[in-house]
């Protein structure tokens, strides 16, 4: 029963980015927006990666609750890089935190550990901005391939919402008038291609699919002809219900997915603070050992829940002699690669981005680490 609560009082706190989030980033992708967006950020992609930085050590997302904010950021075309830094920067810092942090173990980790997220914000970014250049993570970003564990409760979960829509879409369709169409009736009128690609697909979502390259050009099967532009007499414009149908059914199919594998990330994220005792990590991090750093970072993985429940543990095992740089370890890698954010980013990624997103925050969590050690 306390796993369950658990569970649930974990949803009710990011439900509302749900409910916001995912269903207009499947809006954005539909319509044909997601090219416009990816356009704008690779023109600056520079500027971009500062912006989600900064974006980031404001907004007060924990390892979890950022996971359907990095898929609606991905799944309306904005491109790897921004998202990365972001993806860093949230759960690791925010005013918050901050103060926590002056308050428990001092202004100079404190400061050390703001600096140094940043540092490793900035660092993901440019990194995997250079890696896609190069080509090296492939087209594949998001998969969408299910589960057989999960495969028959969400079937469940799909019929209902099914039922749902067919209420919903049983509603009068609002007319926008002959030749006025709007750029979401332009874009499912179009080839199927430039609208994106759809949640429930078995294929593999690709940074071509997330960020179209093209526009509507194509029309093929539509009765567009080779231009999707407004026309008076266009079979376009009357669309809206159909464009209704594919967001409604696109958004049921994106919520369900990350919402599979964000209760696997709570069940986890439970087991562990309800069952893990603080004394055995209290030993661990204890240790005076030369390997003490790595230890540190290695430890953050599984058994770092959160600022309110790690700082003071910290503060606690520095008065008993902890290496200052161990701690500050712990807290870089802690926050962004917990057991159960883990394991909703290996569900909802690719394996490259998974490695890429782990690797960032343990090598430079260690490297951070150990520049203290030398420098203080």
């Amino acid at each position: 029963s306390s796993i369950v609560s658990f569970i649930v009082a974990a949803f009710l706190h990011i439900w509302p980015y749900l409910l916001v989030t995912i269903p207009l980033a499947v809006a954005v992708n539909l319509s044909g927006a997601s090219r416009y967006i990816n356009r704008a950020f690779q023109a600056r992609p520079l500027v971009a990666i500062f912006l989600a930085t900064a974006v980031g050590a404001f907004s007060p997302f924990c390892s979890c609750g950022v996971i359907p904010v990095i898929a609606a950021l991905l799944m309306s075309g904005v491109p790897l890089a921004p998202v990365m830094s972001f993806w860093i920067a949230s759960p690791s810092m925010d005013p918050e935190a901050f103060f926590l942090s002056v308050s428990t173990i001092g202004w100079e980790l404190a400061v050390w550990r703001l600096v140094s997220t940043l540092i490793l914000s900035l660092s993901a970014g440019f990194v995997t901005h250079f890696i896609v250049e190069r080509g090296w993570l492939g087209q594949q970003i998001l998969r969408r391939r299910r589960t057989i564990s999960v495969q028959s409760t969400w079937t469940l979960l799909k019929r209902g919402w099914q039922r749902l829509k067919r209420g919903l879409l049983s509603l009068p369709t609002l007319r926008l008038g002959v030749g006025k169409p709007v750029l979401a009736a332009r874009a499912v009128c179009c080839d199927a291609s430039a609208s994106g690609v759809r949640m429930g697909d078995s294929r593999p979502m690709t940074s071509t699919t997330l960020a179209p390259a093209s526009g509507c050009g194509t029309g093929r099967g539509a009765g567009c002809g080779d231009n999707c532009g407004p026309t008076e007499g266009s079979s376009c414009s009357g669309n809206i219900a159909s464009f209704r149908r594919r967001l409604l059914d696109e958004t049921g199919n994106a919520i369900l997915m990350v919402t599979k594998f964000m209760a696997l990330a709570f069940f986890l994220e439970a087991l562990i603070t309800l069952y893990i005792p603080t004394e055995w990590i209290a030993g661990l991090l204890g240790r005076q050992n030369p390997w003490a750093i790595v230890t540190a970072a290695l430890l953050g993985v599984p058994v770092y829940t959160s600022n309110l429940a790690a700082l003071p543990m910290v503060s606690g095992l520095l008065a008993q002699g902890m290496n200052p740089a161990a701690a500050l370890a712990f807290l870089i890698a802690g926050p962004t690669t917990t057991l159960p954010a883990m394991s909703a980013v290996w569900g909802l990624t690719s394996r490259r981005v998974f490695a890429l997103y782990v690797s960032f925050s343990l090598v430079g969590a260690v490297a951070l680490g150990y520049l203290y050690s030398w420098v203080a």
